[in-house]
């Protein structure tokens, strides 16, 4: 009789890359590099667009802390796209 002496399985990690505020964080990037390339021949698209990246900052706090997804690379790009 053998005793299965091999370690349980941890669940695996979600990459930090791949956390939903993350994932808003990059949607925002897209958004607003896409709002500011068209900003003087669409000036009503581009306040829609900046309108709903500010919405969107909002969200991806919110689902950090709902989701209990902090993290410092998260912390950072929040930053990076708020500029």
């Amino acid at each position: 009789m053998a005793i299965n002496k091999s370690r349980p399985k941890k669940p695996s990690k979600l990459s930090v890359y791949l956390y939903i505020p993350n994932i808003i964080g990059y949607v925002r990037v897209l958004m607003n590099v896409y709002a500011f390339a068209i900003c003087f021949s669409n000036k009503q698209l581009f306040c829609i667009l900046y309108f709903i990246s500010f919405v969107c900052d909002g969200i991806d706090g919110w689902a950090a802390r709902k989701f209990n997804q902090v993290s410092t690379f998260g912390a950072v790009l929040d930053m990076i796209t708020d500029r």
